[in-house]
């Protein structure tokens, strides 16, 4: 079995203010020994975090849009999702 070693920082949960889409964002610092993918640092964020969707792929208006997954560094990583205010 495999081991991950991930560590997160929230920097931003929730809506900014009254009636605005909620975002979610997060630096991911991989510690594995060796360095995990980017495929699987993606997977984690989605099956952990937050699910997300590109745009052109979402399943619903409603559903979490990727607003960003970028590789900062070998072992660095920020991960941005919005979703919309349903009331």
């Amino acid at each position: 079995m495999k081991e991950y070693y991930l560590l997160v920082d929230c920097l931003q949960q929730g809506q900014p203010r009254p009636y605005a889409p909620s975002i979610f964002e997060y630096n991911i610092v991989d510690k594995s020994n060796p360095p995990l993918h980017k495929n699987t640092v993606l997977d984690f964020c989605n099956g952990s975090l937050r699910k997300s969707y590109e745009k052109k792929n979402m399943p619903c208006p409603f559903a979490g849009e990727r607003l960003s997954f970028e590789q900062v560094d070998e072992r660095k990583y920020h991960y941005k999702v919005r979703e919309e205010y349903t009331g």
